[in-house]
């Protein structure tokens, strides 16, 4: 599996190219809620490993998926 960086590429969707730190929290959190994705892919895997961080940038957002 490949891991995702903050300067990796987002590998798929409306951000695709886009370095993943660029990557909008609300759409990672789309992906993660409801989008499907699975915490083995890559992405699934940055968003977990990034949660912390990602909770902070937008406290709006309820993570429910843990």
């Amino acid at each position: 599996m490949t891991k995702l960086e903050d300067d990796s590429p987002m590998p798929y969707g409306k951000h695709k190219g886009q370095p993943m730190e660029d990557v909008s929290v609300s759409y990672l959190h789309w992906l993660w809620e409801e989008g499907g994705v699975d915490e083995k892919s890559p992405v699934g895997d940055y968003i977990r490993r990034y949660m912390d961080v990602l909770k902070m940038e937008n406290t709006d957002l309820i993570w429910k998926r843990k």
